[in-house]
């Protein structure tokens, strides 16, 4: 509900998404970190335009970070729902930690987090 009524989230969420789209242009593989990873809305509607792209969308691998697993499998059912529907490559990697015990030397977080061709 917070998000449908205060529209400036909406606002943010479309120029963060315009600034990677231009980024990351011609890319065939995109990682995005989302270290406070709660809400899919942004990511869903990255897929929408990547898939928009006259290249075609690149594959989309999107590393989620939440205190909460239940937070990160409901973004993980909707994402991957959404990206089978646009028939895109997609991947949904979810790491259950608060931001201040993320370990970066932890190799799953090392395996998540690192740039991959």
């Amino acid at each position: 509900m917070f998000f449908d009524y205060f529209s400036y989230l909406k606002i943010t969420f479309v120029i963060a998404n315009q600034v990677i789209i231009e980024a990351m242009e011609g890319e065939k593989i995109v990682h995005v970190v989302d270290l406070n990873a709660d809400e899919p809305t942004q990511w869903r509607a990255l897929l929408r335009d990547f898939n928009a792209r006259p290249e075609g969308p690149p594959h989309l691998r999107i590393t989620g970070v939440h205190q909460q697993k239940e937070v990160l499998d409901q973004m993980t059912h909707v994402l991957i729902e959404e990206a089978e529907k646009l028939d895109i490559p997609f991947q949904f990697n979810p790491i259950v930690s608060k931001i201040e015990n993320l370990d970066v030397e932890n190799e799953t977080v090392v395996a998540a987090t690192r740039h991959f061709r």
